[in-house]
């Protein structure tokens, strides 16, 4: 027998989500839309419509939540480099040694812009297409905090005599550049190397030689 009709909850209600739910899954999902289209591609040169499409959402929801694709790239940069931040700052936590912490971290890094290959590319293009206020701003949250990492981590290994003294800028440099390298330069790999795709193999292989390179180079005997 069918409840009393006064104990049923508003048909409005019953089995919908909220606004702010739908809100949140609309939001989720064109960023999530992004990230999987500019990783398949390796590159940040896709429409808002193949967002849209991919999320099943209509694309005026991407002006309507984020102001734009620019918006929405800039949200999705955010979102990747605060989660980047809680291991770094989990890592300088660690009791380990600074040369465990780098080689820890190269390792990282590798696999990271493996799941990210277009991630240094997307922070060219928010830094170039800001006014001078909004990229000093936008290169506090995405840039500062890991050079910020790498300083610390130079100062612990000059402490205990393991690393010396070298600026943190190069090392940024070093790194995240040989990272970005690896996905951005497809294309050379293809045709220089007969690499058709970097798989596990290749990443793990990359990871080990780039943190013995860079640790040679810091080495306090270096």
């Amino acid at each position: 027998m069918d409840p009393d009709p006064k104990m049923r909850p508003p048909a409005s209600r019953a089995g919908r989500p909220r606004k702010s739910e739908q809100r949140a899954s609309a939001r989720e999902r064109l960023l999530e839309a992004a990230h999987q289209v500019m990783s398949e591609r390796s590159s940040i040169d896709v429409s808002v419509q193949e967002i849209a499409t991919r999320a099943e959402l209509n694309v005026a929801l991407i002006n309507y939540y984020f102001g734009g694709k620019d918006g929405l790239l800039l949200e999705l940069a955010v979102m990747h480099q605060s989660r980047y931040e809680a291991i770094l700052q989990h890592l300088l936590d660690s009791p380990q040694t600074a040369e465990m912490k780098f080689r820890a971290h190269i390792r990282g890094m590798v696999r990271a812009f493996r799941r990210v290959p277009y991630l240094q590319r997307l922070h060219h293009k928010i830094l170039r297409g800001s006014s001078e206020e909004s990229a000093t701003e936008v290169g506090a949250r995405l840039v500062r905090p890991l050079g910020e990492f790498y300083r610390k981590l130079i100062e612990q290994g000059v402490a205990d005599g393991t690393l010396r003294r070298v600026d943190p800028m190069h090392v940024y440099l070093t790194i995240v550049g040989a990272c970005d390298m690896l996905y951005s330069g497809s294309a050379s790999l293809r045709f220089g190397f007969d690499v058709d795709q970097v798989d596990d193999a290749i990443s793990e292989a990359y990871a080990e030689y780039l943190a013995k390179a860079v640790l040679r180079g810091l080495a306090a005997q270096a």
